[in-house]
């Protein structure tokens, strides 16, 4: 399999469900860390975005 995504994928599959599948999420911003005490500009994996401005993302997933 090839993925070609965005800067954070995660895969997870629900705990303790014995779930019989897992996902991918490709995400391109994710909220602070838990003792993030800095200013929201300066925080890992922010966005900004002008006013009027447009955002498109994707991914591609291709299994063989």
């Amino acid at each position: 399999m090839r993925v070609r995504t965005a800067p954070i994928s995660v895969l997870w599959s629900p705990p303790k469900k014995n779930a019989p599948f897992v996902c991918i999420e490709s995400w391109y911003g994710r909220c602070d860390s838990i003792n993030y005490k800095g200013e929201w500009k300066k925080r890992k994996w922010g966005n900004r975005f002008e006013a009027g401005k447009i955002f498109k993302g994707g991914y591609d997933i291709e299994a063989f």
